[in-house]
């Protein structure tokens, strides 16, 4: 077995056909020694891809291990039971249809080692159908935008490269202390699609006095909605397994129950002013995107871009 000290903790149900490529992007990973696969109670069979997980991991000398939920609880549930079986001192979750760059964890590791941070996440490209990760990763670094939305509370965690900077959340593909979990940071119930369950998480580290770093040379790859759907006659899984609406719903309804849980501190320590029910208007509204077109959010992105630089020549 190689040196290591991280855990790899990933959180399935219904999709193990997107598992062996998941297993296989972490298993090259830098001082990563052992995979845990928690399965959140699937009703697919997963035997002969768990054969080729278990020859993924054992050429790279990395210990495989498969733990099934009696019954469906949620991505949190299963990421909270990924920690408690864990046997190394830093933890590193990734999605199911995620894809790490080779070198992820070699980029993350110096920022805890440093003490600049407890919690590292960095870019999450979400591909296109049918792009390729390098012209997808080209596009993000020329993208630009703001990591972090307070109005929102939303992340965009694909934006261009640049310098790793202090956020108060990151995505759910992260590398972090295992120590934060003993204090008593747990990923809470979120039913439906599980939307809030990592940044509910994040906030209840950030109070604790966990630092927080969103490094952009840290990179993913999130698979398109359609590539990660299962194949036709099989069960579904992921957060859109019921459709737009079903997602569109419990995203809502989830923003208001973590606004219950957190809008103090984020009044207190984040200087969030502005009214609740205007933050939940404006987040209900912003979510009515995924009923458009694919490209469409890209292609509105382009064009309030160019009005604002428009706007700005005009000024002048």
């Amino acid at each position: 077995m190689k040196q290591a000290r991280i855990s790899a903790v990933i959180p399935t149900y219904n999709r193990p056909h997107l598992l062996p490529d998941c297993v296989r992007s972490i298993v090259g990973q830098v001082e990563v020694g052992e995979i845990l696969v928690v399965d959140d109670a699937s009703t697919c069979p997963a035997a002969g891809i768990w054969a080729e997980m278990e020859r993924e991991a054992e050429k790279g000398g990395v210990a495989l291990r498969w733990e099934r939920l009696p019954q469906r609880q949620g991505a949190g549930a299963a990421r909270n039971r990924g920690v408690a079986l864990s046997r190394y001192p830093l933890v590193l979750f990734v999605d199911d249809d995620v894809r790490l760059a080779p070198d992820f964890t070699a980029r993350a590791l110096p920022y805890l080692e440093r003490g600049e941070a407890d919690i590292v996440g960095g870019r999450v490209i979400v591909l296109a159908p049918g792009q390729g990760q390098e012209e997808a990763r080209a596009t993000s670094d020329a993208r630009p935008g703001k990591v972090v939305n307070l109005f929102l509370i939303t992340g965009d965690f694909g934006v261009g490269a640049g310098p790793a900077r202090p956020v108060p959340y990151v995505s759910s593909v992260a590398l972090w202390r295992k120590e934060l979990f003993a204090r008593g940071v747990f990923f809470p119930p979120y039913p439906g699609n599980g939307y809030r369950e990592e940044t509910d998480a994040c906030l209840q580290a950030l109070a604790q006095g966990a630092k927080i770093i969103f490094a952009p040379e840290c990179v993913s790859f999130h698979l398109p909605p359609e590539e990660a759907k299962a194949p036709a006659g099989r069960a579904r899984g992921g957060q859109w397994e019921k459709g737009r609406w079903h997602w569109y719903w419990w995203a809502v309804r989830n923003n208001h129950t973590f606004l219950d849980r957190h809008l103090p501190f984020l009044r207190s320590r984040l200087g969030v002013r502005w009214p609740r029910p205007v933050m939940e208007l404006a987040f209900a509204l912003r979510q009515t995107t995924v009923f458009l077109p694919p490209g469409t959010g890209a292609f509105l992105r382009r064009l309030y871009r160019g009005l604002l630089r428009w706007r700005g020549g005009r000024k002048q």
